[in-house]
Protein backbone atom coordinates (compact mmCIF):
# COMPACT_ATOMS: atom_id res chain seq x y z
CA UNK A 1 0.00 0.00 0.00
CA UNK A 2 1.55 3.62 -0.66
CA UNK A 3 1.05 6.59 1.53
CA UNK A 4 -1.22 9.18 0.16
CA UNK A 5 -2.43 12.42 2.19
CA UNK A 6 -5.68 13.39 1.72
CA UNK A 7 -6.28 16.61 0.51
CA UNK A 8 -8.89 19.04 0.76
CA UNK A 9 -12.26 18.01 -1.13
CA UNK A 10 -12.72 19.82 -4.31
CA UNK A 11 -14.32 23.11 -4.67
CA UNK A 12 -17.07 22.05 -7.64
CA UNK A 13 -17.51 19.15 -5.21
CA UNK A 14 -18.21 21.28 -1.69
CA UNK A 15 -20.87 23.37 -3.82
CA UNK A 16 -22.48 20.27 -5.51
CA UNK A 17 -23.09 18.75 -1.79
CA UNK A 18 -23.89 22.57 -0.16
CA UNK A 19 -27.04 22.25 -2.80
CA UNK A 20 -28.59 20.17 -0.69
CA UNK A 21 -32.31 21.21 0.29
CA UNK A 22 -35.79 19.63 1.58
CA UNK A 23 -36.66 18.49 -2.33
CA UNK A 24 -33.05 16.78 -2.71
CA UNK A 25 -30.65 14.91 -0.71
CA UNK A 26 -27.28 14.44 -3.05
CA UNK A 27 -26.57 10.80 -2.90
CA UNK A 28 -23.56 8.96 -4.78
CA UNK A 29 -25.62 7.96 -7.27
CA UNK A 30 -26.21 12.00 -8.78
CA UNK A 31 -22.49 12.38 -8.60
CA UNK A 32 -22.25 13.18 -12.03
CA UNK A 33 -19.73 15.17 -14.13
CA UNK A 34 -18.34 17.86 -13.97
CA UNK A 35 -18.18 16.99 -10.18
CA UNK A 36 -17.35 13.46 -10.42
CA UNK A 37 -14.72 14.60 -13.00
CA UNK A 38 -13.11 16.96 -10.47
CA UNK A 39 -13.05 14.50 -7.93
CA UNK A 40 -11.54 11.65 -10.11
CA UNK A 41 -8.80 14.42 -11.11
CA UNK A 42 -8.36 15.41 -7.41
CA UNK A 43 -7.48 11.95 -6.45
CA UNK A 44 -5.05 11.28 -9.04
CA UNK A 45 -3.28 14.66 -7.57
CA UNK A 46 -3.26 14.08 -4.50
CA UNK A 47 -1.75 10.29 -4.88
CA UNK A 48 0.41 10.95 -7.44
CA UNK A 49 -1.21 9.49 -10.35
CA UNK A 50 -0.62 5.54 -8.80
CA UNK A 51 -3.23 3.80 -7.14
CA UNK A 52 -2.81 3.90 -3.56
CA UNK A 53 -3.20 0.08 -2.81
CA UNK A 54 -1.02 -0.90 -5.49
CA UNK A 55 1.40 1.68 -6.58
CA UNK A 56 0.30 0.97 -10.44
CA UNK A 57 0.87 4.15 -12.73
CA UNK A 58 -2.65 5.84 -13.15
CA UNK A 59 -3.44 7.90 -16.81
CA UNK A 60 -4.50 11.22 -17.02
CA UNK A 61 -7.60 10.33 -18.90
CA UNK A 62 -8.62 8.12 -15.97
CA UNK A 63 -9.72 5.37 -18.42
CA UNK A 64 -7.77 2.85 -15.59
CA UNK A 65 -8.99 3.71 -12.68
CA UNK A 66 -12.55 4.35 -10.17
CA UNK A 67 -13.25 6.03 -7.25
CA UNK A 68 -13.39 3.12 -4.11
CA UNK A 69 -15.48 3.58 -0.72
CA UNK A 70 -12.38 2.79 1.49
CA UNK A 71 -14.99 2.00 3.88
CA UNK A 72 -18.01 0.66 1.28
CA UNK A 73 -20.69 2.48 0.88
CA UNK A 74 -23.04 0.02 1.16
CA UNK A 75 -21.85 -0.45 4.87
CA UNK A 76 -21.00 2.88 6.03
CA UNK A 77 -24.43 4.14 4.77
CA UNK A 78 -25.70 5.63 7.74
CA UNK A 79 -27.55 3.09 8.60
CA UNK A 80 -26.41 1.23 11.96
CA UNK A 81 -22.71 2.70 10.70
CA UNK A 82 -21.32 6.69 9.68
CA UNK A 83 -22.31 7.58 6.46
CA UNK A 84 -19.37 7.87 4.09
CA UNK A 85 -20.88 7.34 1.22
CA UNK A 86 -20.20 11.25 0.11
CA UNK A 87 -17.33 11.79 1.90
CA UNK A 88 -13.84 12.95 0.00
CA UNK A 89 -12.07 11.69 2.92
CA UNK A 90 -13.52 8.12 2.44
CA UNK A 91 -12.41 8.16 -1.39
CA UNK A 92 -9.72 6.60 -3.32
CA UNK A 93 -8.73 6.12 -6.68
CA UNK A 94 -7.79 2.40 -7.42
CA UNK A 95 -6.46 0.83 -10.66
CA UNK A 96 -9.59 -1.33 -12.21
CA UNK A 97 -11.65 -2.68 -13.37
CA UNK A 98 -11.00 -5.18 -15.15
CA UNK A 99 -13.37 -4.50 -17.80
CA UNK A 100 -11.10 -1.69 -18.40
CA UNK A 101 -7.72 -2.36 -17.86
CA UNK A 102 -7.82 -5.79 -19.32
CA UNK A 103 -6.39 -7.26 -15.63
CA UNK A 104 -7.26 -9.40 -12.63
CA UNK A 105 -9.29 -8.07 -10.63
CA UNK A 106 -7.65 -6.38 -7.82
CA UNK A 107 -7.49 -3.25 -5.23
CA UNK A 108 -10.73 -1.65 -5.23
CA UNK A 109 -12.21 -3.47 -7.36
CA UNK A 110 -11.66 -6.78 -5.63
CA UNK A 111 -12.35 -5.17 -2.35
CA UNK A 112 -16.14 -4.69 -2.92
CA UNK A 113 -18.01 -4.77 0.04
CA UNK A 114 -15.33 -6.27 2.58
CA UNK A 115 -13.87 -4.42 5.34
CA UNK A 116 -12.76 -4.72 8.40
CA UNK A 117 -12.55 -1.91 11.37
CA UNK A 118 -10.58 -3.96 13.56
CA UNK A 119 -8.13 -5.10 10.87
CA UNK A 120 -7.02 -2.84 8.30
CA UNK A 121 -4.72 -0.71 6.78
CA UNK A 122 -5.60 3.03 5.78
CA UNK A 123 -3.68 4.36 3.06
CA UNK A 124 -3.58 8.27 4.35
CA UNK A 125 -1.66 6.38 7.57
CA UNK A 126 2.35 7.93 7.36
CA UNK A 127 3.11 4.54 8.43
CA UNK A 128 0.99 2.65 6.08
CA UNK A 129 4.01 1.72 3.62
CA UNK A 130 6.28 0.12 6.66
CA UNK A 131 3.81 -2.14 7.63
CA UNK A 132 4.54 -4.48 4.02
CA UNK A 133 7.50 -5.86 2.86
CA UNK A 134 8.41 -6.97 -0.80
CA UNK A 135 10.68 -9.73 -1.80
CA UNK A 136 13.08 -9.95 -5.11
CA UNK A 137 10.36 -12.63 -6.52
CA UNK A 138 7.23 -10.13 -6.60
CA UNK A 139 6.07 -11.21 -3.49
CA UNK A 140 4.04 -9.40 -0.39
CA UNK A 141 3.36 -10.27 3.31
CA UNK A 142 2.90 -8.52 6.75
CA UNK A 143 6.28 -6.82 7.88
CA UNK A 144 5.27 -8.04 11.56
CA UNK A 145 4.26 -11.62 11.41
CA UNK A 146 0.48 -11.71 12.95
CA UNK A 147 -0.40 -7.91 12.07
CA UNK A 148 -3.90 -8.51 11.18
CA UNK A 149 -4.35 -5.15 9.37
CA UNK A 150 -1.73 -5.98 6.83
CA UNK A 151 -2.70 -9.33 6.36
CA UNK A 152 -5.97 -8.10 5.92
CA UNK A 153 -5.62 -5.46 2.92
CA UNK A 154 -3.36 -8.23 1.34
CA UNK A 155 -5.71 -10.47 1.31
CA UNK A 156 -9.06 -8.25 0.62
CA UNK A 157 -7.34 -6.09 -2.44
CA UNK A 158 -5.73 -9.07 -3.59
CA UNK A 159 -2.37 -7.93 -3.34
CA UNK A 160 -0.70 -11.34 -4.13
CA UNK A 161 -2.36 -12.02 -7.36
CA UNK A 162 0.04 -12.94 -10.13
CA UNK A 163 0.00 -9.84 -12.01
CA UNK A 164 1.54 -7.85 -9.68
CA UNK A 165 3.55 -10.12 -8.25
CA UNK A 166 5.45 -10.30 -11.68
CA UNK A 167 5.01 -6.50 -12.43
CA UNK A 168 6.35 -6.14 -9.34
CA UNK A 169 9.18 -8.95 -10.33
CA UNK A 170 9.85 -7.35 -13.31
CA UNK A 171 10.38 -3.78 -11.43
CA UNK A 172 12.42 -4.83 -8.68
CA UNK A 173 14.97 -7.12 -10.94
CA UNK A 174 16.37 -3.94 -12.40
CA UNK A 175 17.24 -2.99 -8.33
CA UNK A 176 18.97 -6.60 -7.98
CA UNK A 177 20.97 -5.54 -10.89
CA UNK A 178 22.27 -2.45 -9.75
CA UNK A 179 22.75 -3.81 -6.46
CA UNK A 180 25.15 -6.58 -7.62
CA UNK A 181 27.19 -3.77 -10.03
CA UNK A 182 27.06 -1.62 -6.85
CA UNK A 183 25.46 0.94 -8.79
CA UNK A 184 23.66 1.06 -5.38
CA UNK A 185 25.34 0.70 -1.81
CA UNK A 186 25.18 1.15 1.54
CA UNK A 187 26.41 4.98 0.79
CA UNK A 188 23.96 5.89 -1.94
CA UNK A 189 20.79 3.80 -0.82
CA UNK A 190 19.41 6.60 1.01
CA UNK A 191 19.37 9.59 -2.11
CA UNK A 192 17.48 6.15 -4.18
CA UNK A 193 15.18 5.80 -1.63
CA UNK A 194 14.71 9.54 -1.46
CA UNK A 195 14.48 9.88 -5.15
CA UNK A 196 11.50 6.89 -5.50
CA UNK A 197 9.38 8.05 -3.12
CA UNK A 198 9.42 11.95 -4.52
CA UNK A 199 7.58 12.76 -7.27
CA UNK A 200 8.70 14.52 -10.97
CA UNK A 201 5.90 17.22 -11.78
CA UNK A 202 3.49 15.90 -9.39
CA UNK A 203 3.70 12.18 -10.73
CA UNK A 204 5.38 8.81 -9.30
CA UNK A 205 6.72 6.35 -10.93
CA UNK A 206 4.65 2.86 -10.92
CA UNK A 207 5.69 0.90 -8.01
CA UNK A 208 7.99 3.09 -6.78
CA UNK A 209 6.80 2.97 -2.76
CA UNK A 210 7.77 -1.01 -3.32
CA UNK A 211 10.93 -0.58 -4.80
CA UNK A 212 11.49 2.18 -1.78
CA UNK A 213 10.90 -0.45 0.69
CA UNK A 214 12.35 -3.35 -1.10
CA UNK A 215 15.45 -0.85 -0.51
CA UNK A 216 15.09 -0.45 3.00
CA UNK A 217 15.08 -4.04 3.53
CA UNK A 218 18.18 -5.16 1.58
CA UNK A 219 20.06 -2.46 3.65
CA UNK A 220 18.22 -2.11 6.66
Amino acid sequence: MKYSAKGASPQLFVEWLAKANEDWVPSYRDLQNPEVGEVRRALLVEQEFVCCYCGRALRDDQSDSHIDHFRPQKIYNGKGKADLTLSYKNFVASCGPPNRSGRPSTCGDAKGNQFDEAAHVEPWDPQCEQRFLYGSSGEIRASIDGDAGAETMIKILKLHEKSLVLERRALLAAFEADIAVGAITVGNVATEIQRLRAATAGRRIGFSHVAARYLETEFG
